[in-house]
């Protein structure tokens, strides 16, 4: 008698076509021996954009491909026996063959019919899915209910466009900023708001060039600040135009909803900083409340998101959330009085767990505070209370959660202790110095 479909051995080959890359998940599961893991490769098209809309995405490409994903796994994926090269190899074992495969293809992605048809054409062996508003929604959707999330918010940080969805009370409200080049990419930095939020010296000319220069050659790490510096005001004022644009859509997030949840994904997530990533969220859409965040760096969200959402329905793997996403980072966003909580205690609390020493924490006005929660396979309870007239948007001073693998597993704790609005400038002196007072240099 065959074991039940959740206990057999399975490996499936997820493909997300977005943001000009093409971000492969495998995840291999196999219940009967608690084995269950997932292998990443991102491979960038931006060296091809210049060839996109030829003939590129024939049958020899997509064979390179699988190739390279193959030695880079060491994991058998084609069946190269007969004449019909192009058949995926069938599941027989770790490291050998898969049981299916899928290709996410995001509706926005530069030639997505050249991209779409070579698929089709390379083989039939597949599922192929659009990564549309529709998908969007069902996938938001199936999170919302498996997590039990009220609220969500989907912030895709693509350089060339950027796309906010929410999803509350089942119906999805988007948001974006889409580009038609890189000539209108690169001019827009020439907004007088860049300035404002700057907090680096640089002239207009170094500025337009640093931000030319890769938007021509994106990276897959920065370590030059000022180029970190641009893109942190950049994300920041493209959020801040899309939440004015759209403020009936966003409005209230983190403290209309009892749970609240943030998705940010996109190119510029991989590369962003957590700092500078709540930055930009919380000056963005004017944040208050709570909320649970999670940075997905490897497009998971969009290639699994269904699949560990539906469970034992699911048709194509089984995979539980700590499989498919990121830990998550606890934000809060308490409401601070002017003057009594000045420079100030605002916030303490404390973290207690079978697996570590109770630690205590405390977050003190004007900064961004940020806890690390110590590693352990037993829950981790948190407590805390707000102090020195700071609350939250609904009134409360006390703040409790849990992290366990039972539920939402955490890896920090956010407390932004600044007073709001977040003032900038007036120049980039000014914000040097303000970022400094916001973000323990320890932290950074």
């Amino acid at each position: 008698m065959e074991g039940l479909p959740i206990l057999q051995k399975n490996a499936y080959l997820a493909i997300l076509v977005k943001d000009n890359g093409l971000y492969a998940n495998l995840a291999y599961t196999d219940y009967s021996n608690e084995t269950v893991y997932m292998l990443h490769d991102f491979t960038d098209l931006y060296p091809l954009k210049r060839k996109l809309d030829d003939h590129i995405f024939n049958l020899k490409f997509w064979e390179e491909y699988f190739n390279a994903l193959e030695k880079e796994w060491d994991w058998d994926i084609i069946e190269r026996s007969g004449k019909e090269f192009f058949k995926f190899l069938q599941f027989q074992e770790e490291f050998s063959g898969v049981s299916g495969v899928k290709f996410i293809i995001d509706d926005n992605q530069k030639f997505f019919r050249n991209i779409y048809d070579s698929i089709k054409e390379f083989s039939n062996d597949m599922a192929i899915r659009v990564a549309d508003d529709t998908y969007t929604k069902d996938l938001l959707g199936l999170v919302s209910k498996k997590l039990g999330y009220d609220d969500l918010l989907l912030v895709d940080l693509d350089l060339p466009e950027f796309s906010v969805y929410r999803y509350k009370e089942g119906s999805l409200s988007k948001g974006m900023i889409s580009w038609d080049n890189e000539i209108s990419l690169i001019d827009s930095l020439k907004n007088s708001k860049m300035q404002a939020l700057m907090s680096t010296d640089i002239s207009s000319g170094d500025l337009i060039n640093k931000y030319a220069n890769f938007v021509l050659r994106p990276h897959r790490k920065i370590n030059d600040p000022f180029l970190e510096d641009i893109l942190r005001s950049f994300t920041t004022i493209q959020n801040l135009t899309i939440y004015n644009e759209n403020k009936k859509k966003f409005f209230g997030l983190g403290w209309q909803a009892e749970n609240t949840a943030v998705f940010v994904t996109g190119r510029l997530a991989e590369l962003m900083p957590l700092e500078n990533i709540l930055i930009s969220l919380i000056d963005g859409f004017e944040l208050l409340g709570s909320f649970d965040l999670f940075v997905d760096k490897k497009g998971q969200l969009f290639s699994y998101g269904m699949s560990m959402s539906l469970g034992n329905e699911s048709s194509d793997v089984i995979l539980g959330r700590h499989e498919v996403l990121p830990l998550a980072v606890k934000v809060l966003i308490p409401e601070l009085h002017p003057k009594k909580s000045k420079n100030k205690v605002v916030f303490q609390g404390n973290i207690s767990s079978l697996g570590f020493d109770r630690e205590e924490f405390f977050s003190i006005n004007p900064e961004i505070s940020i806890f690390n929660i110590p590693e352990t396979e037993e829950k981790a309870v948190f407590e805390g209370k707000f102090v020195n007239n700071a609350k939250t948007v609904d009134n409360k001073e006390k703040i409790s959660f849990v992290s366990s693998r039972a539920s939402t597993l955490y890896d920090r704790i956010v407390v932004d202790s600044r007073i709001k609005p977040v003032v900038y400038g007036p120049n980039s002196y000014a914000n040097r110095d303000k970022l400094k007072s916001w973000f323990d240099e320890s932290q950074r």
